[in-house]
């Protein structure tokens, strides 16, 4: 009779681990979203330790004022926010504020993802990072 209680015994401990595992195993797909990664933290100035660095812009959104829409006004201003990611390339552009010039905006965002630079830095390695920038125009003033 113990083979039949030792086998029987050994069956609930065998079922108990394989429980345990896979409980183990939904807590850590929980925890990781599902097996996927998490977002890439993307820091702003203050959080690193050396800024991402603009190089010379070659290009300025206006170009020639005649070809603004109606909408436009003689002046105005559009501020964006950007993501300088450590791959060198703006990859988010956000229009934060804008005057309402459709045209002038969809300019300044497309100028905006050509914005060359130099990675962010944050203990010694290069990461991506947020950034504000501001395009305005005066036409015939």
């Amino acid at each position: 009779m113990t083979t039949k209680n030792s086998v029987t015994e050994k069956l609930r401990v065998f079922v108990l681990l394989t429980g345990l595992l896979c409980i183990t195993a939904l807590i850590q797909a929980a925890g990781s979203r599902h097996g996927q990664k998490e977002p890439e933290k993307i820091y702003t100035s203050r959080e690193v330790d050396t800024k991402a660095v603009l190089k010379k812009q070659r290009e300025h959104p206006t170009g020639n004022c005649g070809q603004l829409g109606t909408e436009c006004s003689r002046q105005g201003t559009v501020k964006l926010q950007i993501v300088l990611h450590k791959t060198r390339k703006v990859t988010e552009v956000k229009v934060i504020e804008d005057d309402k010039c459709s045209d002038f905006v969809e300019r300044a965002c497309k100028i905006a993802k050509k914005i060359e630079f130099t990675p962010a830095i944050k203990e010694g390695v290069e990461v991506s990072q947020y950034l504000t920038i501001e395009y305005s125009y005066r036409c015939g003033l």
